[in-house]
C-alpha cells in the first residue's frame, strides 16, 4: 500500500500501524517539496520510499529533474532501502534515476501514453536490465 505523506504528516505513524496490521507492505510517497528527513523516524515501519517527481494530480507533467539530488541523498542515507520514482518516468529519465540509487519505476505515461502498452513495457524492462547488468 502506498500512502502519500503529506495526506496526514500528523497521523502517518497511525496509518502505517493501520497498513501493517492488515498483513500489507507500506510505501511512503514524498512530494518534490517535502524534506526527505520526515521519513527518519518511518524508516523502520516501511518497506519503500517513493520520491515524487513531478508535481501530484495531472498526467503529463514535465519530470522535475530534483529529484535525482533527493534519491541520491535516500540512497546514502538508506543504502538498502528500495526507493521508487513515480512521474515523468522514462527511457530518457529511468537512466539518470537508476544511477542516482532509484530502484522501482512508475513509468504511467510511457506505459499507456502511445503504442501498445505490453510492447512499452518490455522495452522499458530491457532497457533496465542493460543498464543493471553487472560489467
Amino acid at each position: 500500500m502506498l500512502v502519500h505523506y503529506e495526506s496526514d504528516p500528523a497521523q502517518i505513524m497511525n496509518i502505517i500501524g493501520q497498513l501493517r496490521s492488515y498483513g500489507w507492505e507500506v510505501s511512503v510517497a514524498l512530494n518534490i517539496e517535502t524534506p526527505i528527513a520526515v521519513i527518519d523516524p518511518l524508516v523502520a515501519e516501511i518497506d519503500c520510499v517513493q520520491c515524487m517527481s513531478v508535481h501530484p494530480g495531472k498526467q503529463h507533467q514535465p519530470f522535475l529533474p530534483a529529484v535525482i539530488e533527493r534519491i541520491k541523498n535516500l540512497r546514502a542515507k538508506y543504502p538498502t532501502l528500495p526507493i521508487a520514482a513515480d512521474g515523468g518516468v522514462n527511457a530518457e529519465t529511468i537512466p539518470p534515476l537508476l544511477k542516482a540509487g532509484a530502484t522501482r519505476f512508475g513509468p504511467g505515461s510511457a506505459v499507456f501514453g502511445h503504442g501498445d502498452p505490453a510492447e512499452n513495457v518490455r522495452k522499458l524492462q530491457k532497457l533496465i536490465h542493460r543498464l543493471t547488468l553487472k560489467k
